[in-house]
């Protein structure tokens, strides 16, 4: 999926641009940019619904992007509550576990905006009706109608009514959610940060758990790796004795053959020198020997002289 495909709504003065956002993060991420043009403070709740069969487990707030005020809800529900001062602009994100393009188109629609602008003493002055889109594309309000009071025995048996389907449980988190707030049930700001908080450091809290527990199935808790090297280090130190002992009994077993073959050595040193004395006696005798053969041949000279003088005679 493309990132320059936004999703904007608006309430008022406050915009929000939803995006998608593939590879700013670690992870991919949905994005929202909520810009506040009014000259007041004002408190904004943005809800986003994730996809069908989504867990919202597999979803994280990223801490330096205001991740205190988001709070993911079990029916699929992502929910951010936060004020905004006069001309300004926030950015919130959150991260997503998914790896194809196909599971990104399911995140990019349109959020629920609702917007109320506060007094100088940071209470409600007046509430706006959350904003989602009608089948062309468009903001608008969502409809709300108003309930005339019935008679006392009336408001009982709808009070009734309305405790027995609460406690079967058969009341959507939604419409509770809608209770809470209209009955003031709903908790105060800060207690609202301080959860929102903490529900984020408990999914870090479950990443780490999880990359912890895969190591331990890989390679087993602290005391079985000090265990494995224990082993690995009496198993060496067994083999470099066994070397040692080797060593000297090959030493001793060979002691007398290093002697002799030593002994051996310096034998044959001395017939080196030996064998050099005798070639200067080679070489001496040598010399001699050619010596006589030019007396020899001196001689025979003079004997062929003699032998043309009697001759001649």
């Amino acid at each position: 999926m493309d990132e320059a495909e936004p999703i904007s709504i608006a309430s008022g003065d406050v915009t929000v641009t939803k995006r998608y956002v593939p590879e700013e993060f670690a992870v991919p991420t949905i994005s929202f940019e909520i810009r506040s043009a009014g000259e007041s403070p004002v408190e904004v709740r943005l809800e986003d619904r994730l996809p069908e069969q989504f867990s919202p487990e597999r979803i994280g707030f990223h801490p330096d992007y205001d991740s205190e005020h988001w709070e993911a809800r079990t029916d699929g529900r992502v929910v951010f509550e936060s004020r905004i001062d006069p001309e300004t602009t926030l950015v919130t994100v959150y991260g997503v576990r998914i790896t194809t393009d196909e599971e990104a188109a399911a995140f990019m629609t349109e959020p629920e905006l609702a917007v109320s602008t506060l007094g100088p003493d940071g209470e409600r002055s007046d509430i706006e009706a959350p904003i989602v889109a009608d089948g062309a594309g468009e903001t608008a309000p969502i409809p709300v109608s108003r309930v005339e009071s019935p008679a006392d025995d009336d408001t009982a048996s709808v009070a009734a009514a309305l405790a027995a389907e609460l406690r079967s449980g058969s009341v959507p988190e939604a419409d509770r959610e809608a209770l809470r707030e209209a009955l003031g049930a709903t908790p105060p700001e800060r207690q609202r940060v301080q959860l929102g908080h903490l529900q984020a450091r408990v999914s870090e809290l479950e990443a780490y758990a999880d990359a912890f527990g895969s190591f331990l199935d890989e390679n087993g808790t602290a005391d079985r790796l000090v265990d494995d090297l224990r082993t690995e280090c009496e198993d060496l130190r067994e083999a470099v004795e066994a070397a040692e002992a080797d060593l000297a009994a090959t030493t001793d077993r060979h002691g007398a053959a290093i002697e002799s073959l030593e002994s051996d050595l310096d034998s044959l040193e001395g017939s080196v020198a030996d064998r050099g004395e005798i070639a200067a006696d080679v070489d001496a005798v040598s010399d001699d020997l050619d010596a006589l053969y030019e007396q020899v041949d001196e001689l025979r000279r003079w004997r062929d002289q003699l032998g043309v003088a009697f001759d001649s005679e």
